[in-house]
């Protein structure tokens, strides 16, 4: 990802160190469901300040007007390379919400298998980022991610047009540079980090059978949803996944994979065997995302038009 040249304000952006405490990682999520679960997710949570102070020594907040140098100068330094032009960090765009993708970016040395299996244990051990294992699990599959890693925030069109680059048509690169750098990131809080933490653990479903909002973690609704028939769901407006299981009628929101993530990855290869009808159909090849307020008013409308016109 090439830097823009900025004169812009700073960007706030946050830096993980790495750490391997499985109690604060089991400890976090329980507390973050149930904060969902009582819509009281929010900067002033009690609950939520606890949290923050168990991660506080392994987070560093950044503010840069070039992010993106800063983070790859940091890795550049890290390992004494001298090679000014090189790239040294890799991205994992691992929640989006709005209008923006929330990126990770990893050290590349550090993260090649390569490498990694000339070290001790020990050393590996004092560079795995448990943490960010976890934030990531779902868009690398579960792969462990080693050393520091920064979050940032990126516009989606951006990002979107700047994975285009290599297209011969110069018509990404004018799109490109009609941006400024502060419409391209956005400021990443301690706060922020928590709710995509909670996005990529938990999915916000509707319940039409008890009228009700519920939280399910992700690798519960994944492996629900390979176990449904395609007799008991049907997708509806809105990317929205209807779904019958037993006297329970459940609502889920679907959305394109992640670019570049495990799902979009074997997208690309199904598509080479199948054709786009059995695509389309296969609803495990979408990133299930938190259904909205819009997306239940139109659920209870459907519904309601449904059952007045029996």
């Amino acid at each position: 990802m090439e830097s823009t040249n900025s004169t812009n304000s700073p960007i706030q952006f946050l830096q993980l160190k790495p750490n391997s405490d499985n109690n604060i990682i089991s400890t976090s999520l329980e507390i973050i469901h149930k904060l969902l679960s009582n819509n009281s997710l929010n900067p002033t949570s009690d609950d939520l300040e606890y949290l923050i102070i168990d991660i506080n020594e392994y987070i560093k907040c950044h503010n840069n007007s070039d992010p993106i140098s800063f983070i790859n100068n940091f890795f550049q330094n890290q390992y004494k390379n001298q090679d000014q032009d090189n790239k040294y960090y890799d991205i994992l765009p691992y929640n989006h919400n709005d209008n923006k993708y929330n990126l990770m970016l990893v050290n590349n040395q550090i993260n090649n298998p390569s490498y990694l299996k000339n070290l001790k244990a020990n050393e590996q051990q004092k560079l795995f980022n448990l943490l960010g294992s976890s934030i990531t699990k779902y868009y690398t599959n579960s792969e462990a991610i080693f050393g520091d890693v920064f979050f940032i925030n990126i516009d989606k069109k951006y990002y979107d047009t700047l994975l285009k680059i290599d297209s011969t048509d110069n018509i990404f690169d004018k799109k490109l540079n009609e941006y400024n750098i502060n419409q391209i990131y956005s400021n990443v809080s301690i706060f922020n980090l928590f709710e995509y933490w909670a996005s990529t653990h938990y999915v916000k479903i509707y319940e039409n059978t008890c009228k009700k909002i519920v939280y399910y973690s992700r690798e519960f609704l994944n492996n629900f949803l390979k176990n449904i028939t395609k007799n008991d769901m049907n997708i509806i407006n809105n990317n929205i996944i209807k779904i019958k299981y037993e006297q329970v009628e459940l609502y889920v929101k679907k959305d394109e994979p992640l670019p570049g993530s495990h799902n979009n990855i074997l997208n690309i290869i199904n598509r080479e065997k199948l054709d786009n009808e059995l695509q389309n159909d296969d609803v495990n090849n979408y990133y299930l995302s938190n259904i909205t307020e819009l997306d239940i008013k139109l659920i209870l409308e459907q519904t309601s038009y449904c059952i007045n016109n029996l």
